[in-house]
């Protein structure tokens, strides 16, 4: 029974490293992305301060923009060498 049972386990991490592979190998060949999003903003007690949505945009080598849309507008945007925030309430 324990041949059987370590059988079965070493056979699962086998698959688990080529799923894991696999999502490598797709990730890495992403050149640009884009998403919507939505995000819950909780205190500490896990009470709901805030729900917040938004527009996520990547493009390689080192880029990202975030575009939060409401409850505020601001932006969050890198060039791969700086990191630059922008509210446009102020």
């Amino acid at each position: 029974m324990n041949k059987l049972f370590f059988a079965f386990l070493i056979l699962s991490f086998n698959v688990l490293a080529d799923g894991i592979s696999d999502l490598n190998a797709f990730v890495n060949n992403i050149s640009s992305m884009s998403s919507e999003f939505s995000q819950v903003v909780l205190d500490k007690k896990g009470l709901k301060l805030q729900d917040v949505e938004g527009v996520m945009l990547f493009k390689r080598p080192n880029k990202f923009r975030w575009d939060y849309l409401k409850p505020y507008q601001n932006q969050i945007i890198s060039d791969g060498d700086r990191l630059y925030m922008y509210d446009q309430d102020l």
